[in-house]
């Protein structure tokens, strides 16, 4: 029987909630059940409940990007380290001593606190790309978790990436120059061959006619 609790998160008991979602009065009847194969441990709403909960704080621990969920409020529930850190020292030492940072108005630590404001109002998805944070460019993506209550967000520091495009783009426009000013270079070059070949040809058509040398027509004959 004991095991069986724990098997569904039942540790003392102010875990058994006996809330009756899984179709018997009490936890203890539902893990009788269990016992005799007549039920499964996702039967229990809270059980399952928890374990979403889990799933869900490590994918928000774990995940490369800066994650934070937010309240009607504007007040944090909950956030991951890497969004912290993305909005400086005061806001990782903040989190270092509230894990979270519940309860923080998020306008407290970023600079976008109007598209939260607009996504809870609207109950709208809102996508921003290339925003800017100070010295940052991010691109982020807010999103309804609980109609007009409770939002969620996932920011990505991608001004690196942007800088490296701009590098790359610049290299290109140097490129695109050079070879302007080159197929400049050959036109006029051309031009000018063209020019100088021009007049040394008048200058021997000139010297041919004055040296007598030009070809005689020849007459035609009459009735021809």
């Amino acid at each position: 029987m004991k095991a069986s609790l724990q098997r569904i998160g039942k540790y003392s008991k102010s875990d058994e909630l006996n809330c009756g979602g899984c179709g018997y009065q009490t936890c203890r009847d539902f893990v009788k059940a269990m016992i005799a194969g007549k039920g499964e441990p996702e039967m229990c709403v809270s059980y399952l409940k928890r374990l979403s909960q889990q799933k869900a704080n490590a994918l928000i621990r774990y995940i490369p990007a800066g994650v934070v969920i937010v309240d009607e409020k504007r007040n944090i529930i909950e956030c991951n380290r890497r969004f912290a850190e993305m909005f400086g020292e005061e806001s990782l030492l903040a989190f270092e001593a509230l894990p979270g940072l519940k309860g923080v108005a998020v306008g407290s630590i970023v600079g976008f606190e109007e598209l939260f404001e607009t996504a809870i109002e609207t109950g709208a998805d809102i996508e921003r790309k290339n925003v800017l944070n100070g010295d940052m460019i991010l691109d982020i993506s807010i999103f309804t978790i609980e109609q007009k209550n409770v939002i969620g967000a996932i920011v990505l520091d991608v001004t690196q990436a942007e800088l490296r495009r701009e590098q790359i783009a610049e290299k290109a426009r140097s490129v695109i120059k050079k070879n302007i000013l080159t197929v400049q270079k050959i036109a006029n070059c051309l031009g000018e061959h063209m020019a100088e070949t021009e007049i040394i040809l008048k200058e021997v058509a000139s010297g041919y006619n004055q040296d007598g040398l030009k070809p005689k027509r020849i007459k035609k004959a009459k009735g021809s």
